[in-house]
């Protein structure tokens, strides 16, 4: 069959498209590793792409009592998301299918953590309890925490990785808020982009009972920021503060905390708790707008 260029070049642009930037970052550098992997293996560039089903194995296989058997699926998923960028045949089958089992049998003991238990409006007034509410930085990691839970955001959505202007362009503002049109007992939260899509989404946070309630802390956030600025900035001395998504200075404290997923709430919310309780180290940027 045979396409006229434009046609051809809308599929690509479509395709380019269809995964967040982030995503697109990771998968390549799946694809540089299963690459590298078949030239230390020496295969043929014919047994690459499409991939063998014996060299997906292999590839597979290598993960064995090394990673996770979720790291292996996850690899093997980025190559089938590749092979349908590439429009070529996808050749796993059963086979790989019980490759993938048997990594995920064989993950080593250092990989495996009992599941965290979920948060609750419980855990939210326990770190109510422990800030400062006349600490504008306090104010900012509870509306973060508070946002998050009621509106079930993912925290990538909300809060940049650093103060560098190309990392919160994506991010909602305060002009990002307001009210709802159709319950007055609700504020809605447009999210410029979400992970799973680029399209804008709109998250109802809706009230709650006090001190935990979003809209009230929200609210407490509303004068000590420009509406251009990150949603979760505050006030400093040099200027402006953004809360980070990111926890890096945990290890650099010295605080013996387990290193579980940096996308996991709880595990954010613990930090928060001990940020607040112990050694203060939650990453914040400072810098001015």
């Amino acid at each position: 069959m045979h396409l006229s260029q434009s046609a051809i070049d809308s599929v690509e642009f479509a395709l380019r498209h269809s995964w967040a930037d982030a995503t697109l970052s990771n998968y390549g550098s799946v694809v540089d590793c299963f690459l590298a992997f078949c030239v230390a293996e020496g295969v043929p560039a014919t047994f690459q792409l499409p991939a063998d089903e014996f060299v997906l194995c292999a590839f597979a296989a290598s993960s064995a009592g090394v990673h996770a058997g979720q790291t292996a699926r996850n690899n093997i998923a980025t190559l089938k998301a590749w092979h349908a960028a590439q429009n070529a045949e996808w050749k796993g089958r059963s086979r790989l299918h019980y490759i993938l089992a048997g990594v995920e049998n064989l993950t080593p003991e250092s990989n495996k953590r009992p599941p965290r238990p979920p948060i609750n409006a419980t855990m939210l007034r326990g770190l109510y309890e422990g800030l400062d509410f006349s600490n504008s930085r306090d104010v900012a990691i509870f509306a973060a925490a508070c946002v998050a839970f009621w509106g079930q955001c993912r925290l990538g959505e909300l809060l940049p990785i650093s103060s560098s202007p190309a990392a919160w362009k994506h991010l909602p503002t305060r002009r990002h808020v307001s009210r709802s049109s159709r319950d007055k007992r609700a504020s809605i939260l447009r999210l410029p982009c979400t992970k799973m899509k680029e399209n804008e989404e709109d998250v109802a946070l809706v009230s709650q009972s006090a001190p935990i309630d979003p809209r009230t802390v929200l609210n407490m956030l509303a004068n000590q920021c420009e509406p251009d600025a990150p949603l979760f900035t505050l006030p400093s001395p040099t200027g402006t503060t953004i809360l980070r998504n990111s926890c890096n200075d945990a290890t650099k404290s010295g605080a013996s905390v387990e290193q579980p997923s940096y996308s996991s709430l709880a595990y954010h919310l613990m930090l928060w708790k001990l940020w607040v309780t112990g050694p203060r180290m939650l990453s914040l940027d400072t810098g001015g707008q």
